[in-house]
């Protein structure tokens, strides 16, 4: 079976990007302030779907993150910076951010509970 994403303008964004390999990571424009990242790299076997969630984690660098296809505990290693209108890498790990193609899935932190329109650069 499959599933199937699309971004939805300020609410969600799906795509891919390429690795810089640098601790000076690739930046990902989302158009919203993110709440949860789903990555995956594509080009590597063996790598894992890593969520990323700013309410786990509020500080930069976000570095707490889940393997979604497994039953691990939260790990903490290196990740992004969740900035107001976007994500950036903080590190060539190969799970996000070496010389490959990652695609994945952000959510916006949506204001009042999800009641209210997504934040914009805080």
């Amino acid at each position: 079976s499959f599933l199937a994403f699309r971004s939805v303008p300020g609410v969600c964004k799906v795509g891919s990007y390429e690795g810089n390999n640098s601790s000076d990571g690739t930046y990902i424009s989302l158009g919203f302030k993110c709440r949860w990242l789903l990555v995956k790299n594509v080009d590597t076997a063996g790598q894992d779907w890593r969520i990323y969630d700013s309410v786990i984690e509020p500080i930069n660098p976000n570095d707490q993150f889940f393997k979604a296809n497994t039953n691990a505990a939260q790990i903490s290693s290196s990740g992004f910076d969740f900035l107001s209108d976007g994500v950036k890498a903080r590190d060539n790990n190969a799970g996000f951010n070496s010389s490959a193609t990652f695609v994945y899935m952000a959510m916006a932190d949506l204001g009042g509970n999800g009641t209210l329109p997504p934040i914009y650069g805080r």
